[in-house]
């Protein structure tokens, strides 16, 4: 960003002060999650031990603009050491709360060093929403920082203030929601190079300017930070081990030890232990102090083995290691036998439990349980973990032992492909209608395969399905589109999914019968583009049986209007139990600025409305760092020189990339002027020119108003 400067002196002075750079706390993570994932770090800068109960925590609540009551702040207590942090947690641990008093996530209870306001009565400091202000500040009142901006309420996306809540957002002035709502559902870090607080409350507060952005509930960055503040060389902790393996006995209840891991700091700093990885339902926990690993819950131990990732931080960036999590259950050969009658193959009742005979060979002599097994697209396979509804059994047995009455449960594939067109196609399409007098031609001459004419987005496939839907002028009537002679899998599957491209938008309808019954279902997502593919998801919830027929209209405009023949294509259809569509993930993103000064940075904004995504990948020639993971990265561009930026976003394991060229222009750094001679072009908060006056007062006067800041002394 390129700003004009035009300097004008007058007469007289006055004096301007703020505080000076790591001399005091600031806010360094910000946690606004799902329910009441809720938590504020608290970064200590500076080269000594500070006492907390000097400090107290404030909500501004909806724009509240003055000092609240007592119950909108929670006096601190406590040490923070030098360079470290102090995480405070909502106080919301039971297990058993719901609704306004659900817990806490247990990922997030692990990395608490205090929890506070149990009882919202008491204190509502740290039940805030995305569109609470934020500040930490002295006992006197005076700001130590300040989140947000006091005394205003944003919006959110729909101009709004509830159904969502709002909160500050990626758009200038960050208020209207527009662009991305930050504040609301996302974890957001204090980039290193701040060193201090927010000390007078914003004309503007932007989300991004000093913060990087992670999806709600991320919690793996609590309890370290890296600072600018942080001086001298550290050397990071080291695990005794590159990785680590523990067997955990059967049946073993809460509390048992797994097993230790240990990590050495050559700088002599205190170590911290944190799972990251691999620890869904929280089966496991870490003594945070000692690297002892513990069974946290035990029902949720299901699936061996268990691959886990441990964190030690000595209060900076973290190092990792990978821990294997063996059973300690002995393995035998299992051999099903399968020549059973199809018909017993369903979910057992104590009437009829028997689905497979099994041969168990090479087990010891004396009593054993036998566990439920399950059978997925018909391969039988063998589960020790036990499932619920009925109780294991307990025989005695011998050798090469065959156990006639096993339980079980037969699971159906994830999905069921009906037709994709390039190696299977089991659709069976009879006759069509709502076509004129094509519908008593052959099938052929309104369906047929052809190359797929987009291939590209969601469907890359070689081969798909074309439709000839006549219009008017060929008595093209509403209901235009196939009878298909395939039963819809009903039974297991709740959803049906077709990849469709059409020129235009308009409802899409599936509708199956028999001579007795019928449903029928209009598309659950709306159509959103024409001349891409799109995956359409009909609910099949409704429909209580397996009718033999369905009907495919593709084009279901009521009243039907359009005069000429169209082309629509569809493919992969499918059923399954998802009801989300099938979609390619990000598709564009913007910078906040393109035209910066070498050493600036800038942040880097995906459009994340409407699409899902599992990973992206960031590419910044002449960028520090080059390449990132980060969904809302801040890259910082040293050198001048203009350069590309790339994002690989991923979603279902499709990718797309989308690349910007020559987007981002990096200026070199002007001189600063001797002396005030006119409009000089600066580059915006990167150069400041000190101007003297040997007059005994002085007014000075900044051109526009709004092009910068002045500060003034008396020398």
């Amino acid at each position: 960003m390129k700003k004009s400067l035009l300097f004008i002196i007058f007469s007289t002075f006055s004096i301007f002060s703020y505080s000076q750079s790591c001399e005091d706390l600031f806010i360094s993570e910000y946690v606004e999650g799902w329910g009441n994932n809720k938590a504020i770090e608290i970064f200590n800068p500076t080269s000594a031990a500070i006492d907390l109960s000097g400090y107290r925590l404030v909500r501004y609540p909806n724009g509240t603009p003055a000092p609240p009551e007592s119950q909108w702040m929670v006096y601190l207590s406590g040490t923070i050491e030098s360079n470290r942090t102090f995480v405070i947690v909502i106080d919301k641990t039971d297990p058993n709360g719901t609704g306004q008093e659900s817990p806490v996530w247990d990922d997030l209870q692990d990395r608490a060093d205090v929890f506070l306001c149990p009882d919202y009565n008491v204190s509502h400091t740290m039940y805030f929403n995305g569109d609470d202000a934020l500040a930490l500040e002295k006992l006197d009142g005076s700001y130590v920082d300040i989140f947000g901006k006091i005394g205003e309420r944003p919006l959110n996306e729909n101009g709004g203030t509830s159904n969502p809540v709002g909160g500050w957002s990626t758009i200038f002035p960050h208020n209207t929601g527009q662009g991305t709502v930050i504040t609301r559902d996302h974890t957001m870090c204090r980039t290193h190079d701040v060193s201090e607080g927010i000390t007078t409350n914003p004309e503007f507060f932007d989300p991004m300017a000093e913060y990087d952005t992670l999806p709600a509930n991320t919690f793996i960055n609590l309890n370290w930070h890296e600072s600018i503040c942080t001086t001298g060389t550290n050397q990071k902790p080291e695990f005794s081990q590159t990785s680590y393996e523990f067997i955990l006995p059967p049946e073993s209840p809460a509390g048992t030890t797994v097993g230790n891991v240990s990590a050495s700091d050559p700088d002599g700093d205190l170590l911290n232990y944190f799972i990251v990885a691999g620890n869904p339902y929280h089966p496991f926990l870490i003594d945070r102090n000692s690297g002892e690993i513990l069974v946290d819950n035990p029902e949720q131990i299901t699936t061996y083995p268990y691959q886990i990732t441990i964190d030690v931080t000595d209060g900076t960036a973290p190092v990792s290691v990978n821990v294997t999590i063996l059973s300690g259950l002995p393995l035998y050969d299992v051999t099903f036998n399968v020549d059973m009658d199809p018909g017993l193959m369903m979910e057992p009742t104590e009437e009829n439990p028997l689905i497979y005979t099994l041969t168990i060979d090479s087990i010891p002599t004396g009593n054993i349980q036998y566990k439920y097994f399950r059978v997925i697209n018909n391969v039988p396979s063998w589960n020790w973990g036990e499932w619920p509804g009925d109780p294991n059994r307990e025989v005695y047995i011998n050798s090469n032992a065959i156990l006639n009455d096993p339980w079980g449960i037969i699971l159906p594939p994830e999905e069921e492909i009906i037709a994709d067109f390039d190696n299977i196609n089991l659709l069976n399409i009879f006759e069509v209608k709502g076509c004129g007098n094509w519908n008593n031609l052959p099938v052929s001459q309104t369906f047929y395969e052809v190359p797929n004419p987009d291939p590209s987005g969601i469907n890359t496939s070689s081969t798909v399905m074309k439709f000839l839907r006549r219009g008017l002028d060929e008595s093209g009537e509403t209901d235009a589109g196939f009878v298909a002679n395939n039963e819809l899998n009903v039974t297991d599957y709740d959803y049906l999914h077709v990849m469709v491209w059409k020129p235009k938008i308009s409802p899409l309808k599936i509708y199956t019968h028999s001579f007795i019954w019928e449903y029928e279902a209009f598309n659950l997502n709306p159509q959103i583009s024409t001349g891409v593919w799109e995956d359409m998801v009909f609910d099949l919830r409704d429909f209580d049986q397996d009718l033999e027929y369905f009907d495919f209209m593709p084009d279901y405009e009521d009243p039907f209007t359009s005069n000429e023949l169209i082309e629509i294509y569809f493919d992969n259809i499918r059923l399954s139990n998802d009801s989300v569509p099938y979609s390619v993930s990000i598709k564009n993103f913007i910078a906040d600025e393109t035209t910066i000064c070498q050493n600036s940075s800038v942040a880097f904004l995906p459009d994340t409305n409407n699409v899902n995504i599992d990973s992206v990948l960031w590419q910044f020639p002449g960028g520090v760092p080059a390449s990132s993971n980060v969904l809302f990265p801040t890259v910082e561009y040293p050198n001048q020189g203009v350069f590309d930026v790339t994002l690989t976003a991923w979603h279902n394991g499709l990718s797309n990339v989308i690349s910007k060229t020559e987007y981002i222009e990096v200026m070199p750094l002007p001189s600063a002027p001797a002396h005030p001679t006119g409009d000089t072009m600066v580059c915006y908060d990167e150069i400041f020119s000190n101007y003297t006056t040997n007059s005994t007062s002085a007014i000075w006067e900044l051109t526009p108003a709004t092009a910068g800041i002045q500060n003034y002394y008396d020398s």
